[in-house]
């Protein structure tokens, strides 16, 4: 084990769980100066043009989690390490203007502009930061390594740093009481087995086609806004601002904290705040189509309490299982990322409901559709005794064409050491 490695790991671990506690100090105060100026989200459409200014600016950055795993040698190198923190910068300014976005996106971006910051290997080092900052802001340790499993085909001492650094990025959350998202749940037995089958399938199948249907009209609009006139765009920002700045829709505004909360306990009036969660779903659509800075795990985790809760409801099961369960499946669903959901979701039962939540999950996947907003749309491998499925053959960057050896040895020296010639 090279002890340079085993430090680079730490690192980027530290890195991971300040910039998640940071960003969300950033959020909390943000939060505060909209209560005192809610016109602040009426300046959506000028922070569009600030961010679309921004983009046209650097040559090559990534903006959204895609652009990682579509990235190749000759894109990073256009990298500048300087600018490793725009999308942090830009993520902040998304919330205090209140635009329907998340965090995920910013940690995992900003992780990996780190590796760049120092000038690492970004082909062996970059899928390593990402996934740690994955599971620091989740608060999961297992997670990170299954996020990289999913999304890279990597080495195994790649596997090993990243859970290394994600441990150490949770645990240092853990000990600044850094808030869970949702807690943990202790779920009821059920007294007909048939019975939750169905209300699972049912679920899974409804969360399946939504996701479907999130993919498309995120494609389809995100393709409109980038190739019309920018005064359509600017026109939905303005549209968007003002629609946030109605008093009944600003609990709408940034993550939404209080009523993930809400929502992740099974409280919930069906009518009244569906029609919230449904909001929700297309605010958040509508800015990540914009291109604003941040990212869609938060939203998507509030729409999917929202709607597990209302049909545990309709179908007489337990709230809290139809909302832990709803809980990641639309981000499931959009990133077809089933596994690291799985992890996600049985967690915070303590893995008691393991064969439901797969099932479950397995459903929203089957029905979700192949598009995903995190992947590249290519054949997916699964090779259990290598570890590896999904991702690209040549390493979580793409560096050479598909069957060439990407020239890194289990050190992370990609080409000629620890640091990009």
């Amino acid at each position: 084990m090279n002890p340079l490695n085993l430090f680079l790991a730490l690192v980027i671990g530290v890195a991971a769980a300040a910039l998640s506690y940071g960003f969300q100090a950033v959020v909390n105060f943000s939060e505060v100066l909209r209560q005192q100026y809610p016109e602040i989200v009426l300046g959506l459409p000028i922070l569009f043009i600030l961010t679309v200014l921004l983009k046209k600016k650097t040559l090559y950055y990534p903006y959204k989690v895609k652009d990682l795993h579509e990235m190749t040698q000759g894109q990073n190198f256009f990298w500048n390490r300087w600018k490793s923190f725009y999308h942090f910068i830009g993520a902040s300014l998304s919330h205090l203007f209140g635009a329907s976005v998340g965090r995920e996106g910013v940690i995992v971006l900003t992780t990996t502009g780190i590796v760049r910051l120092f000038n690492l290997s970004l082909p062996y080092w970059g899928p390593v930061a990402a996934c740690v900052g994955f599971a620091a802001i989740t608060g999961n340790k297992w997670v990170g390594i299954i996020f990289l499993i999913e999304m890279y085909t990597t080495q195994f001492s790649q596997k090993v740093w990243t859970f290394f650094g994600g441990w150490i990025a949770v645990l240092i959350l853990q000990s600044l009481n850094f808030p869970h998202l949702i807690s943990a749940v202790s779920i009821p037995e059920t007294e007909s087995w048939f019975k939750r089958f169905a209300f699972i399938f049912l679920l899974g199948l409804i969360i399946g086609y939504l996701s479907r249907a999130y993919k498309r009209s995120y494609f389809f609009l995100s393709d409109f806004f980038a190739k019309k006139n920018i005064v359509w765009a600017i026109v939905m920002a303005a549209v968007l601002g003002y629609a946030l700045y109605n008093p009944g829709l600003r609990p709408l505004q940034s993550l939404s904290l209080d009523l993930v909360s809400k929502f992740s306990s099974g409280a919930l009036m069906i009518e009244s705040d569906m029609q919230l969660v449904l909001l929700k779903l297309v605010f958040t659509l509508l800015c990540v189509s914009l291109g604003f800075f941040g990212g869609e795990y938060v939203p998507l985790v509030l729409v999917g309490c929202g709607i597990g809760a209302t049909a545990a409801q309709y179908f007489g099961e337990s709230l809290l299982l139809g909302s832990t369960l709803g809980a990641f499946a639309v981000f499931a669903g959009v990133t077809r990322l089933k596994w690291t959901c799985v992890i996600l979701c049985a967690s915070l039962m303590d893995y008691t409901m393991l064969l439901w939540v797969y099932i479950f999950f397995s459903v929203v996947h089957s029905f979700s559709g192949e598009q995903s907003i995190y992947l590249h749309p290519i054949v997916r491998k699964f090779n259990f005794m290598n570890f590896q499925f999904g991702g690209f053959p040549t390493g979580g960057f793409r560096e050479r064409p598909v069957g060439e050896s990407s020239g890194e040895d289990t050190n992370g020296r990609g080409g000629g050491g620890l640091i990009d010639q």
